[in-house]
């Protein structure tokens, strides 16, 4: 397979899984979109979430984003309400099928403020369930989320992950894919 049919291979799975995600969605949020992070969406986070003093923007999507360009296996998640940008996922698949240590990893992970997102809560369950829609059309076994903040593990226990002890460093979680 050359480099640009794999790219359009992937990024054909990517829109599937965005794609059923915003279907299953639209029933509670109909104006949702779920689309990939463009210069549009880096724009609109830098110009609005603007954050309480106590809680400072926590990534340079402009620059992350610009990272994970150079990756078939890009996955990248921006969510829309309407005209509000509500939140941002990035990450990717690992190379190979069905092996024990296939995977798609949830690098970063952010919503926008609480006071203008109306889908307040639901940033990361929506975005698990792209990586988890990737995963299984690309035959991955689990989805990996990495780093999270401590403050935030209860939380991501309750949607499905766990500690994964056997991570090689720092703090990671897990979730099979089904």
């Amino acid at each position: 397979m050359t480099f640009k049919s794999a790219k359009i291979r992937y990024r054909s799975f990517l829109v599937a899984a965005r794609d059923a995600v915003e279907l299953e969605w639209k029933a509670k949020y109909p104006s949702i979109r779920i689309v990939g992070i463009d210069q549009v969406a880096i724009k609109h986070a830098n110009e609005r979430w603007v954050y309480e003093e106590n809680r400072p923007r926590v990534f340079n999507w402009f620059y992350i984003n610009e990272h994970y360009s150079k990756y078939i296996r890009k996955i990248d998640v921006a969510i829309w309400h309407g005209a509000d940008l509500c939140g941002m996922a990035i990450g990717k698949a690992s190379r190979g099928k069905n092996a024990e240590n296939s995977n798609v990893t949830i690098e970063f992970i952010q919503g926008a403020p609480g006071s203008i997102n109306p889908i307040k809560g639901n940033v990361a369950p929506i975005s698990v369930e792209v990586f988890n829609n990737f995963g299984f059309l690309t035959d991955k076994r689990v989805v990996y989320l990495e780093s999270p903040l401590p403050a935030v593990v209860p939380y991501y226990t309750n949607i499905g992950f766990s500690i994964d002890a056997s991570a090689p460093k720092g703090l990671r979680m897990k979730k099979e894919i089904i």
